[in-house]
């Protein structure tokens, strides 16, 4: 009677809290992914007035490849909702598997039980019910649960969000429904596969003979292996694409050395009297120290892409001379004194001047990388450049300035070839004053472009104004340290609860290694040994299709894969998570008592 009771305590069943755990995770990620897709792309475009810049921008002839930064923000905006989106698939991918595990694993140790029953006359649909009605209880708790905590954590996301909401239902959340029932059933057809098998003809004997062994069914064995290597595969592959992304684009560009509080920024609006009479006005506000202008996107690193042309002198392509050397180049329009405003370094030449202005020569300044790219030797000055595909219009290169770290979104980190012309030569529509100084000068400066006509927004510092400019960037790092940390949390959970319920059922094998005089190192081995080989399953499976998802993540959205040092970091973390949580698994292997369990 003591053996039946040590034996039904040991052998108590662990997977419903497990099934409920993996069902509300998987529901909630669903709600909250519901709500998050929600979010509205308009207030990125707003935040820096690109759609403002018209394709006849500063009376520059485009051609007909130039891109619009309004274009490349969009474009980011697309692939950013892609990569959150997928890892929110990929998470709900592991919640499903974690109690899709656990309820096959529950049926495997309940087999005795639906083989005695199908013995003994029940029916097939009578064994079905019964597990319906307990799974029943997991399904309405786990949804219940999942779907408010899946409302809190996605109306938290939104809140967070730093552009324009949308509206939560702005319509009827049909996919939502159709994702949970789907998770539902998969969740139940891997609960009730242990009724088929009771079931099958000639199959109850075999299982009332075979007792307690796990061999009974190499099918089944496989099955569940497999869906625990397929657990491990997907944790990985979520592990990856969160760590792609935080080694990914960041917030903004660097403020540089004078991108300090006190340099800040107005939105401002060109009206008839154009942008000398601003700058003249400008000069004469006691204790202004500088002011410049800057065209939508400039002080992010988002200006309209398109070829340029430069005099290249003694250059060489495909073996044959080239004076002439095409390439696509970042234009921006800045003022006087933009790039000490900014803290872009000026390299080599000069900067532009006020009386750079539409009567004088086209003037341009290139960044660093243009330089030695696209000119012999890396020497620009006083060599020209044609912009777009007026043919009379060329600029004369009067300086050199370091490049820009641009890293919001819409770009991608890549140090690109950057042209910079005169604001006074190409006048922008709509623009971004620099100011630095007193805050009683600023304060005067906006009253005095108030006055003019320029309606100019209240001032902001430079850095808040990068920081918002990348906060979507910024805020879907979050979220995917929030899902690899919830994805760590799953892994362990799962591979806990299968190493203890698979131990729990083999208790016979256990109690016949002891008693034969296996030591508790063997043992051990015995135990872990299992639970590595299908973690190593698992990760040559993320080898191979991780590896096709990261370069999916990179064709999509730009964004690097975590490389060698990202793979051994995720294997070895996913390793040692196995043999943690079969810690208590191994602890519970060396307490069986041989003599009990052999009685």
């Amino acid at each position: 009677m003591n053996g039946k009771q040590t034996m039904t305590r040991v052998g108590a069943p662990r997977w419903p809290a497990g099934a409920l755990v993996g069902l509300a995770t998987g529901a909630g990620l669903l709600v909250a992914l519901r709500a998050i897709a929600t979010l509205d792309a308009d207030g990125l475009t707003s935040l820096l007035t690109l759609e403002a810049i018209p394709r006849e921008s500063f009376g520059i002839e485009w051609s007909a490849r130039a891109a619009w930064p309004v274009d490349a923000q969009r474009a980011a905006w697309d692939r950013l909702v892609g990569t959150v989106a997928a890892l929110f698939l990929a998470s709900i991918a592991l919640a499903a598997l974690n109690a899709g595990i656990l309820l096959a694993e529950g049926s495997a140790a309940r087999r005795g039980e639906l083989a005695v029953r199908s013995a003994l006359g029940a029916t097939p649909w009578t064994l079905t019910h019964r597990l319906i009605a307990e799974i029943r209880t997991l399904v309405v708790a786990g949804s219940g649960l999942g779907i408010v905590a899946g409302l809190a954590g996605g109306l938290a996301a939104r809140i967070a969000w730093p552009h324009g909401l949308a509206p939560v239902l702005a319509r009827p959340p049909l996919e939502l429904i159709a994702a949970l029932t789907v998770l539902i059933a998969l969740c139940a057809a891997a609960h009730l596969g242990g009724v088929r098998r009771a079931v099958r003809h000639g199959r109850a004997a075999d299982d009332l003979r075979a007792g307690a062994r796990v061999s009974a069914d190499p099918m089944a064995v496989f099955v569940r292996k497999a869906l625990a290597a397929s657990h491990v595969m997907v944790a990985a592959t979520v592990l990856a694409m969160a760590l792609a992304l935080s080694e990914g684009p960041s917030g903004g560009p660097d403020a540089g050395a004078d991108g300090a509080p006190e340099t800040v920024v107005l939105g401002v609006t060109e009206p008839a009297t154009g942008w000398a009479a601003a700058f003249r006005a400008l000069r004469e506000v006691p204790g202004l120290e500088a002011e410049s202008l800057a065209a939508p996107g400039a002080l992010v690193g988002l200006g309209v892409r398109d070829i340029a042309i430069t005099e290249c002198g003694a250059c060489v392509r495909g073996g044959l001379p080239s004076p002439l050397w095409s390439a696509i180049a970042d234009h921006h329009v800045v003022g006087p004194s933009y790039f000490d405003l900014v803290g872009i370094e000026l390299l080599e030449g000069r900067d532009f001047r006020h009386d750079d202005d539409e009567a004088s020569e086209p003037v341009a300044i290139v960044n660093r990388t243009f330089a030695y790219t696209s000119f012999e030797g890396g020497r620009p000055i006083g060599k020209r450049i044609r912009i777009g595909t007026d043919f009379g219009s060329w600029y004369r290169v009067v300086g050199v300035v370091d490049n820009q770290s641009a890293r919001g979104l819409g770009t991608d980190g890549v140090q690109r070839e950057a042209v910079y012309v005169s604001a006074l030569q190409r006048p922008p529509g709509r623009g971004y004053i620099v100011l630095k100084g007193r805050d009683d000068a600023i304060a005067a400066a906006t009253m005095v472009l108030d006055a003019a006509g320029y309606a100019p927004t209240p001032p902001e510092p430079v850095t808040a104004f990068r920081a918002r400019a990348g906060g979507a960037v910024s805020w879907a790092r979050v979220v995917a340290v929030t899902l690899a940390m919830l994805s760590l949390v799953l892994a362990t959970h799962g591979t806990y609860l299968v190493a203890v319920q698979t131990t729990r059922r083999r208790r016979g094998a256990l109690a016949v290694r002891r008693a034969v005089g296996a030591s508790s190192c063997r043992i051990v081995s015995y135990v872990l040994a299992e639970r590595l080989r299908v973690t190593a399953w698992g990760l040559a499976g993320f080898a191979f299709f991780g590896t096709l998802a990261l370069a999916f993540l990179k064709g999509s959205t730009g964004l690097q894969g975590p490389g060698l040092s990202g793979y051994v970091l995720v294997a070895g973390g996913l390793a040692t998570v196995a043999l943690m949580a079969s810690a208590r698994a191994a602890g519970e292997a060396l307490a069986v008592e041989p003599t009990r369990l052999l009685e």
